[in-house]
């Protein structure tokens, strides 16, 4: 059992590789090792995949965000219930994807959701201004 000079995870003796971080172990490195330098585990590093002590972490889709696009889908057979919660959780979305340094992804479709709900909203809102008009002129057209 041979341990990674770079981020201390145990790989078996034959292996030349670390199956953690990929790091050269034994005689295969170059330079000579130097201990890991950890200011804090949980920094992201600039890739923004890295984890501290060599864990990696998948970037992921915004939930807020998929509700937003689904939302905004949805709103074309359910008039404004749709639009109104895209518009929300698309801007909540992008707020916590600005936030989140890297680590969710999902602006685009959070994106999207936004200008579906607003085009709902305001189609909405011309359905209806439409319809108060032809109920008021409905009496002078007898």
């Amino acid at each position: 059992m041979s341990f990674c000079p770079e981020c201390g995870a145990s790989n078996p003796s034959e292996a030349r590789f670390c199956s953690a971080c990929g790091g050269p172990l034994g005689s295969v490195a170059a330079a000579p090792a130097q201990p890991p330098v950890v200011a804090n585990p949980y920094a992201i590093s600039s890739s923004g995949r890295e984890l501290g002590r060599g864990r990696w972490q998948q970037p992921r889709n915004s939930t807020l965000a998929i509700v937003s696009l689904v939302a905004g889908i949805l709103q074309l057979f359910c008039c404004c219930f749709g639009g109104l919660v895209a518009v929300i959780c698309g801007h909540l979305a992008r707020s916590e994807i600005r936030k989140s340094e890297g680590q969710i992804l999902g602006d685009g479709m959070a994106l999207a959701g936004l200008i579906l709900g607003y085009l709902g909203l305001a189609g909405t809102a011309v359905y209806f201004l439409l319809v108060f008009i032809g109920v008021a002129l409905a009496p002078l057209a007898n």
